[in-house]
């Protein structure tokens, strides 16, 4: 069944007030939990622990490679 008529408004204003906040902070969430989990392997591996983009930091402790 689709939104018609005033239905239409109350969607869109879920959506806007409730779903898209409520979005976003699932992916702040999710992206703190992860940084926290790749801190600790790093800690527990005995390598420093500099504060890297999450995008930079290694994935499942494989070493970066370095560029020649």
């Amino acid at each position: 069944m689709t939104a018609a008529g005033p239905d239409h408004w109350v969607s869109l204003g879920t959506a806007l007030l409730v779903e898209l906040p409520l979005a976003a902070w699932l992916l702040y969430v999710a992206h703190h939990l992860i940084r926290l989990s790749l801190r600790r392997m790093l800690t527990l591996s005995g390598q420093s622990f500099t504060d890297l983009p999450l995008w930079r930091m290694p994935l499942f402790g494989v070493p970066p490679r370095h560029r020649r």
